[in-house]
């Protein structure tokens, strides 16, 4: 597929993260993402790969997962059609800090750190709207992980019995 066709450009302005971009600055875009074809169940990235993309889903699922023990996975989130993930890669070259795999047969574009690098360089106006969308949406994101990890703490504490007031809970436990 043309990258610049006037379909992958409708398809990218409701792409969030570009919704700032006008056709002419969403074509520039377009051409530096590469096309893939993910087969269902195939993984697009393990948790401690290298970083280094983000990827767009055009059609299909993708499943993101982190490893807990043994062969035990944890579900965090699911991506659709218009979702990206993967955006860590773009800014530092750390680990990937999860699992991504398809759960259906998905076509993703793929935007490489070294094209968004060139982003930077010549087109700094797009770089500055794309980077702020992405720094709101990091925000949303973050607020959201914040809450899992408040309400994991929380049945954490009750399953083992700790009472913050100090009264006995179902398992007749205290932990401090």
């Amino acid at each position: 597929m043309n990258p610049s066709a006037p379909s992958i450009r409708d398809f990218l302005h409701q792409v969030t993260f570009l919704q700032d971009l006008d056709d002419q600055t969403l074509s520039i875009f377009a051409s530096l993402l590469v096309s893939k074809t993910i087969k269902s169940g195939s993984v697009i990235f393990r948790e401690l790969d290298d970083s280094d993309a983000l990827y767009i889903v055009e059609r299909g699922q993708v499943v993101i997962s982190k490893h807990v023990r043994g062969d035990v996975d944890i579900v965090l989130t699911r991506f659709k059609p218009g979702d990206f993930f993967g955006e860590m890669g773009l800014f530092d070259a750390a680990p990937r800090s999860a699992t991504a795999h398809a759960e259906s047969e998905t076509a993703l574009w793929q935007l490489s750190r070294h094209a968004f690098e060139q982003i930077f360089s010549d087109h700094p106006e797009m770089a500055a709207r794309i980077c702020y969308r992405l720094v709101t949406i990091f925000i949303q994101r973050l607020r959201a992980t914040n809450e899992q990890a408040r309400e994991a703490v929380r049945w954490g504490l009750e399953a083992t019995g700790y009472s913050p007031e100090g009264t006995p809970v179902a398992f007749g436990r205290k932990s401090t």
